[in-house]
């Protein structure tokens, strides 16, 4: 795909040789730097999902109002919700 890009740009008339130039080099980084965010973008919500979501599971036992729910909460947050 990208070498019918490249192919494109070359065969264009309307662009002068120096912008053909700048295209085939900027589009090419702007494209590694999107992909670059994307990929930290993704570590960090999963390294957020996967830190915060215990804290908030484990303070959803408080919600309960006797002891033996809340801790039943916390076993059953613990084991079976993974």
């Amino acid at each position: 795909m990208f070498i019918l890009f490249i192919f494109c740009v070359c065969r264009v008339q309307i662009f002068d040789a120096a912008l053909k130039v700048a295209i085939l080099i900027a589009l090419p980084a702007l494209f590694g730097i999107w992909l670059g965010l994307g990929i930290a973008g993704s570590v960090l919500v999963g390294a957020g999902y996967g830190f915060f979501t215990p804290w908030v599971s484990t303070f959803e036992a408080f919600r309960y109002d006797n002891e033996s729910k809340k801790f039943l909460h916390c076993i059953v947050v613990r084991f079976y919700d993974q």
